[in-house]
């Protein structure tokens, strides 16, 4: 199904974010409905972001373990 331009803009609304990882500034493009990014720029900072996450999950896990010893 064929979309016109105004359909896209009203169903599929351009979005500014800050990137959560980097920082950047991202507008996402209104006539690429398959582009719903919302927190991150790319993919790497996404991998990144969730990389740290997780490394300091496990070091707060080993500094409670250490505690409670």
């Amino acid at each position: 199904m064929k979309l016109s331009k105004e359909e896209r803009l009203r169903r599929y609304p351009s979005i500014r974010f800050e990137c959560r990882n980097c920082g950047t500034i991202v507008i996402t493009d209104s006539s690429e409905y398959t582009d719903k990014r919302t927190t991150y720029c790319c993919a790497q900072c996404e991998r990144e972001y969730w990389r740290k996450v997780t490394r300091n999950a496990k070091r707060n896990a080993k500094q409670d373990e250490q505690q409670d010893a």
